[in-house]
């Protein structure tokens, strides 16, 4: 549940950006100028690319525990269905 939270604020400042940008009373070179210079500074790029890679190895990690819990409860069901016949 955490982890859609996390999705959701992202998306959330992603768009407020967007929308901020779009109704921006500078001229668009200036606002790019000022992006980038901002990104260069913060190095938000590199920041995002190490969060979503984390998330995505935490994902994965979980995603592979339940496929395991799922294939010995399957394992486990079908163990049980044979000794009942």
């Amino acid at each position: 549940m955490k982890k859609k939270g996390i999705i959701s604020l992202i998306l959330g400042v992603i768009t407020g950006a967007t929308v901020g940008v779009l109704f921006s009373p500078d001229k668009g070179e200036n606002i790019r100028k000022n992006i980038k210079s901002k990104i260069k500074k913060e190095k938000w790029v590199d920041k995002a690319k190490s969060f979503f890679k984390d998330l995505k190895n935490e994902l994965k990690e979980e995603f592979d525990d339940l496929k395991k819990e799922l294939k010995e409860e399957v394992k486990e069901a079908k163990e049980s269905n044979k000794k009942e016949d």
